[in-house]
């Protein structure tokens, strides 16, 4: 895997969201599935936890992964079901990303 850094941003909202860098690079690593947002650009890797899901927006530059957010959210399917039905995000393999 490639090296992953994290944005300011990224660390702030980790923060205050309760996440840390091990469970975000877990679902980077380990994603239960990914998805493309096609208004921004960045990828999306959600992984289920327990009753929620933590979701990290990331981007590729160059030789690595850089974390812009992550987040955690009770009703992921609903999320996602929102984002595909207005083409917000499309969903991905992990060999498109490679």
């Amino acid at each position: 895997m490639r090296r992953i850094v994290f944005t300011k941003h990224a660390e702030a909202m980790m923060v205050k969201r309760g996440l840390s860098k091990e469970s975000v690079i877990n679902v980077l690593e380990a994603p239960s599935k990914r998805y493309l947002d096609t208004r921004s650009g960045y990828l999306i890797a959600i992984k289920n936890q327990d009753n929620t899901a933590i979701v990290v927006v990331y981007d590729l530059v160059e030789e690595h992964i850089e974390v812009v957010t992550a987040f955690k959210v009770s009703e992921v399917d609903r999320l996602i079901r929102s984002r595909v039905s207005k083409r917000y995000w499309v969903e991905i393999d992990e060999n498109t990303i490679r």
